[in-house]
């Protein structure tokens, strides 16, 4: 045993030697103090707690790497709230795994890939997987109302590949969407082509099956289908497998709620199931809600068409067009007609599209519409109006405009990169947890601004910390994150930011107010007049130093240089006007003053 006991001592001497660094005398007892308290304070934490389990698991593995001779701590077991900690912060990014793990004792990444490739991968359907949502969902435990589940199905672009499974040994990458679809393709492409053996298509799409708990937080990846150009026709299989498979394993889904829809689906013939039935019902059942519609519409004196375009996701111009009428007892409705996707947004198009609307949408639409009919009144929207007034109002500030447009610049760095994303959400944990999150800034809507700039000043130093960790390789990338930085680091943008939300908060209160269904047009008009009155009452020295004063209290506490007064420059002789004398700002305040 005193063996044993001179080889650790030895043993720590050597780690000691090669890896320890020397600190001062007081900075030794302060560490020392921080260790016997926390010691004292884990013994007692409830042994539940994540904190006393990190704690413990890390003295564990320090005790392990002293005694063996390898560093990997291949002996160290693991607790499994450890194993989903660690799981949960390499999926927001495995470089940032690996330089934790510099510091830290955390299980390696061969240890977390057997717990998350437990069951591997492949198209379709699986026996195991079924074995793991069974025990996922703890089936035998469950209530049957508990069983209730439902499915949820979703469609993902991938890049076109193959791709070697060193496991398996096969190549993947080519659609498969099961035997039965795989042989129709073939057979088509067969028929279509001529060639008695076609090759097998590549991928586009990812068709995922997921499955989830009505009364219960079952979250669960079922299965998955590469494919290229996915119809209904081959959703349909693989959609009642599913279902069969669910059923099998003792989960509940609502259909059982109907007798008669599980017999209608009994049926061998007549079941009205594929797409073109199913999309002939559907639109048989629109029609039946729009002229429900149309027929309440009627019955009002007057009624008004709101229309306005907007591009979607792929860039489809498409019109939303929503009727408002009055009824009876002088209630107000909004009534959503349809959104139809239009070639082009001109006059005519938009015309032919809105018959009978009263809109601006473009030049030439009203004169079109009142030739047509002599009664329509047109009628200009308050909120669009209000965000033309706001958005030429801002642009000819040079110091909001550039405060607005280095913003915009932060919310696409945020916006298109998963990778940054993921980083901020982890500073903003650290540094300033109970701050709410970065807000978007929408390029377009001028009086929705406020809350991203809101935004900008409770994070400001979690940003300014996020430029300094970001590192890429993308020299457009870090040249644009250098901009930022250096612009955040300047009392110009500070002022702006701060500056802005002062005001577009007014017009965001005002935007919200004129967008409720219930407001008159005197009404709209009356709010537009308070909210001038408000911004005009913000314009006296008292205000300003009041504003001043707020300004100064974030610059002391973020990384942002103290303003000075510019140097005095001459105006050159062609701009000069007359022979009065020059004047400048003496102090700082004078120069920010309006």
């Amino acid at each position: 045993m005193s063996l044993k006991q001179n080889r650790l001592v030895l043993k720590l001497r050597e780690v000691s030697q090669n890896k320890s660094v020397n600190v001062q005398e007081d900075l030794h007892e302060d560490l020392c103090t921080i260790v016997t308290d926390n010691n004292s304070k884990m013994a007692q934490s409830p042994s539940d707690c994540f904190k006393r389990i990190f704690w413990e698991q890390q003295s564990q593995a320090t005790c392990i790497e002293m005694s063996s001779k390898r560093k990997d701590c291949r002996a160290m077991r693991w607790h499994p709230l450890m194993i989903r900690w660690c799981l949960s912060l390499r999926h927001q990014s495995q470089k940032a795994y690996d330089k934790v793990r510099e510091v830290l004792h955390l299980p390696s990444q061969c240890t977390l890939r057997d717990y998350t490739h437990y069951c591997t991968g492949n198209p379709g359907f699986s026996t195991a997987v079924d074995e793991e949502l069974m025990s996922a969902a703890g089936i035998d435990s469950l209530a049957e109302w508990q069983k209730c589940v439902f499915i949820l199905i979703d469609e993902m672009h991938i890049k076109e590949n193959l791709v070697y499974d060193k496991h398996s040994g096969s190549v993947i990458g080519f659609t498969n969407l099961g035997d039965i679809n795989n042989e129709l393709l073939s057979f088509e492409q067969e028929f279509e082509q001529g060639i008695s053996q076609p090759d097998k298509p590549l991928a586009k799409t990812i068709l995922t099956f997921m499955v989830r708990g009505i009364f219960t937080s079952l979250k669960f990846h079922y299965a998955h289908f590469p494919c290229k150009n996915l119809t209904g026709e081959l959703m349909f299989d693989p959609f009642w497998e599913a279902v069969y498979r669910l059923e099998t394993c003792g989960f509940k889904l609502r259909g059982e709620d109907d007798p008669k829809v599980l017999e209608w689906l009994k049926r061998r013939n007549e079941k009205y199931t594929c797409s073109e039935s199913q999309d002939e019902m559907l639109q048989i059942m629109a029609l039946s809600i729009l002229r429900d519609l149309v027929h309440r519409i009627k019955s009002s004196v007057f009624y008004s068409i709101m229309t306005d375009e907007t591009a979607d996701a792929s860039n489809r111009e498409q019109i939303v067009i929503v009727i408002r009428h009055v009824s009876d007892d002088l209630v107000p409705h909004e009534e959503f007609t349809g959104l139809a996707k239009v070639p082009s947004i001109d006059a005519n198009t938009v015309t032919e599209t809105t018959e009978d609307s009263l809109l601006r949408v473009k030049k030439g639409v009203a004169s079109q519409i009142s030739s047509k009919e002599p009664r329509a009144i047109f009628t200009h929207c308050y909120g669009h109006a209000l965000n033309l007034a706001v958005g030429d109002t801002v642009k000819q500030s040079k110091l909001m405009r550039d405060a607005l447009n280095t913003t915009h610049e932060i919310s696409k760095l945020l916006k298109y990169s998963p990778k940054r994303d993921s980083l901020i959400e982890c500073l903003k944990q650290s540094i300033a947890p109970e701050t709410q999150g970065f807000r978007t800034l929408c390029p377009t809507r001028w009086t929705v601004r406020a809350a991203s700039l809101k935004s900008v000043i409770d994070n400001y130093t979690v940003l300014q910390e996020l430029w300094d960790e970001c590192d890429t390789n993308d020299s457009d990338i870090r040249a644009r994150i250098l901009g930022v930085s250096a612009q955040m680091g300047t009392f110009n943008y500070l002022f702006g930011v701060m500056l802005g939300y002062e005001i577009l908060r007014h017009t965001d209160n005002l935007s919200k107010a004129l967008q409720q269904e219930a407001l008159t047009a005197s009404e709209g008009q009356e709010l537009g007049k308070l909210a001038i009155e408000c911004l005009q009452k913000m314009r006296n020295d008292i205000k300003f130093d009041h504003f001043w004063e707020k300004v100064e209290a974030v610059r002391i506490n973020v990384d942002v240089v103290e303003p000075a007064v510019p140097r005095k420059r001459k105006v050159p002789e062609r701009f000069q006007v007359g022979n009065g004398e020059y004047s400048f700002p003496v102090t700082v305040k004078e120069v920010y003053r309006p």
